[in-house]
């Protein structure tokens, strides 16, 4: 048995060495000829092989019915095996007869039908040949026909966004708009428990920027899964570019239930009260995002103050930042750099030097000088550089980066030649 296998494998390499030597030397016939003959002599498994590729040589060689005639013995025992047919497929395409590949492609098509195969194995296979015709039909210019393969693969992959997107842009580009809605109208209107093709349509309605029907049609959707949050989100993404701000803030508060309490949509809500002019309520809904049932943590009231900041709602977000402070240490870049944003900048220095002195001080003193150098005037600035003017010597040299990167170069140059000249009049050390 040894013996024999050694055997077969130095065939094999004499096999494939002829057959590389003759396609080498641009002799497709010769190589052909050896792959065919090898195939005669060999058991099926590796029949089919030598076959196979006497076929793909075939084609290459642009002996387009020989190669086909070599995959019909194939198909013959394995008429559904995908990489023949997509090497059959590749003989029409290669000789560029594409009436010759959509007749092939409806042919499979056809038999797919009664094929007994399994189920999912079969609309996948299905799926892939309508794909792979839809080229075919494009350089035909059969454009409807293309559309109708667009829509069967989307019947069987419904849920498919990318799909439908696709799907629509080909429609929109071909001026096929009204066959494609129509036909998910009808759908949708005709099984009407079915949630899969309202969804279809809000999607298609979506990608041809008629909003109002998108959410619409994602309405009927949510009638029949109401537990749909992605839809939901779709939904309110929609109301939200129309500015139906009363129906966005109702659809959040429905994904914020049924996802389990989470954040973000209570986020959104205050987002859009926020908008709406609602401060309070925005305020509500940030404190249920973020603090109510949660451990008291400065971080979280961080997370308000800061988003209350971004809303350009200073007064608002300041209780926050100082309850930040107070609920855990090392936490006041925040509400320093508030202080100094609402012109406190008295307050905002008091409380900065009653911060114990650490290697975090430098980028302390940065963000609230960066803070000045944003937001003041030249007469604010002014103001508080006599603020920090009147602050004692000693307290001056924790202050001179400040004062730096606060945009005020008189002052902070002022104080440092003050220190040199202190420095340089005091006694040397006596030895």
């Amino acid at each position: 048995l040894e013996f024999r296998r050694v055997l077969f494998r130095s065939i094999l390499g004499i096999v494939r060495a002829t057959v590389d030597f003759h396609w080498r030397h641009n002799a497709p016939d010769g190589a052909i000829g050896v792959l065919l003959r090898a195939a005669d002599a060999s058991y099926p498994e590796q029949k089919r092989a030598f076959v196979f590729e006497a076929a793909r040589k075939c084609t290459t060689a642009k002996q387009y019915p020989r190669a086909r005639e070599l995959l019909a013995q194939l198909t013959k025992d394995q008429p559904f095996q995908a990489e023949y047919l997509a090497a059959v497929a590749d003989t029409y395409s290669q000789a560029g007869d594409d009436s010759g590949l959509r007749d092939f492609y409806t042919a499979t098509l056809t038999a797919l039908k009664d094929a007994k195969l399994p189920v999912d194995e079969r609309i996948a296979l299905t799926a892939t040949m309508r794909r792979s015709l839809i080229p075919a039909l494009v350089r035909l210019k059969d454009f409807t026909g293309a559309l109708d393969q667009y829509i069967e693969v989307l019947n069987r992959f419904p849920e498919d966004a990318a799909l439908a997107r696709e799907t629509a842009g080909f429609a929109a580009r071909n001026n096929l708009k009204p066959r494609l809605l129509d036909y998910y109208t009808k759908t949708a209107a005709t099984s009407p428990r079915d949630f899969h093709w309202p969804l279809v349509l809000a999607r298609l309605q979506t990608q041809f920027e008629d909003f109002p029907a998108a959410i619409t049609a994602s309405a009927a959707a949510l009638a029949i899964r109401p537990d749909r949050a992605d839809v939901l989100e779709s939904r309110a993404g929609l109301e939200e570019r129309l500015l139906r701000f009363q129906e966005v803030l109702g659809d959040y508060q429905k994904l914020y239930e049924l996802s389990y309490h989470d954040p973000k949509w209570m986020q959104k809500t205050a987002e859009t009260n926020a908008r709406l002019g609602k401060t309070q309520e925005a305020i509500a809904a940030l404190r249920k995002a973020f603090i109510e049932g949660r451990p008291e943590k400065g971080e979280n009231y961080t997370k308000v103050a800061e988003q209350l900041i971004k809303w350009n709602l200073t007064e608002e977000a300041l209780p926050f930042a100082q309850q930040a402070k107070e609920k855990s240490t090392g936490n006041d870049w925040v509400y320093l750099t508030l202080l100094l944003q609402l012109r406190r900048y008295d307050q905002a220095v008091t409380q900065l030097l009653a911060v114990e002195e650490d290697s975090n001080n430098g980028a302390l003193l940065h963000a609230m000088g960066e803070t000045v150098a944003r937001y003041y005037t030249p007469e604010e600035k002014t103001a508080f550089a006599a603020a920090l003017d009147k602050q004692a010597p000693a307290q001056r040299r924790r202050l001179r980066y400040l004062a730096a990167s606060a945009g005020i170069p008189d002052l902070y140059a002022r104080w440092l030649n003050q220190a040199m000249l202190a420095e340089s009049s005091e006694p040397s050390p006596s030895f």
